[in-house]
């Protein structure tokens, strides 16, 4: 398998970087795949991730190659089908799934084919489909300042709630769980990291917090006070994420391959991936 990673320019609207993970087809036995449709011998599939999102994706600064979890599980995936497959960097997960605007232009557009590491949600489910499932939801919780009178889910309205920009655990999830937000009182903002959001929070940004429960410890989180229960905001695991009139089903099936024989618990130990889907779990499929 060939795995390079020099970048060219994808599409030049976007200003889209390619970084090729271009996997040749296996002179081996094939999975079966629905109704017995191959159809991989011209069918370059494109696979649009950023470039900063570590350890799923993000640029060596030695070799200034595109790598991380995601490159390696798409070039696998793609093996095991026999399928070609690229990999599109792209400057903003905006490009993919813009939150505010509910919109996916370049999906819309055709400029890929699919966006890895998405879950579904009601809003994402309204337009686009999902396939695969890659890592289960861990769940949010609200975290507020000690200071800030907030604490319990009724008292959200005394302060303003930060969320991060292009994650699933925003107002509308909120208000599907059956606690009511307005819009005026969340600040949506994009940060490297969650812990760049509880810094804000102890900055003063905002009183409260929607953060991933799996990046709160005892120490980032000294000072602050959990409101309400964990909230779960997806329907379902992460997989890769498509316009509905695009099949995906071949990635999921070869990845349930990856699965079954080992390979992808596997990777996910070597690039320290919690929460990934066994293959045999319900929501796998």
């Amino acid at each position: 398998m060939s795995f390079s990673a020099s970048l060219v320019i994808g599409v030049v609207v976007l200003g889209l970087a390619h970084a090729c993970i271009r996997v040749e087809p296996p002179t081996g036995e094939q999975p079966n795949e629905p109704d017995g449709r191959m159809n991989r011998q011209n069918k370059t599939h494109l696979f649009a991730i950023t470039g900063d999102w570590p350890p799923y994706s993000y640029i060596n600064e030695v070799t200034g190659a595109s790598e991380g979890f995601m490159h390696m599980l798409i070039a696998e995936t793609c093996r095991v089908c026999g399928r070609q497959c690229d990999i599109v960097l792209i400057k903003s997960w905006s490009v993919c799934w813009d939150g505010e605007e509910l919109s996916a232009d370049g999906l819309m557009d055709r400029h890929f084919d699919a966006c890895p590491g998405y879950s579904p949600t009601f809003t994402r489910m309204n337009v686009l489909k999902f396939a695969g499932g890659i890592q289960k939801d861990v769940g949010g919780q609200i975290y507020a300042r000690a200071d800030s009178g907030i604490t319990s889910m009724a008292d959200l309205s005394k302060g303003k709630l930060g969320v991060r920009k292009f994650w699933n655990l925003q107002q509308d999830c909120l208000r599907a769980r059956g606690f009511p937000i307005n819009d005026d009182d969340v600040v949506m903002r994009e940060f490297g990291d969650w812990s760049d959001m509880i810094d804000a929070l102890r900055n003063g940004d905002f009183e409260a917090v929607l953060v991933q429960t799996d990046s709160v410890t005892p120490e980032n989180m000294s000072g602050l006070v959990a409101v309400g229960d964990v909230l779960y905001c997806k329907e379902g695991p992460s997989g890769v994420m498509s316009r509905k009139d695009v099949d995906m089903e071949w990635f999921a099936q070869c990845l349930r391959e990856l699965q079954s024989d080992g390979t992808f618990s596997t990777l996910c130990r070597n690039w320290n991936i919690k929460d990934c889907v066994d293959v045999y779990a319900p929501e796998a499929f």
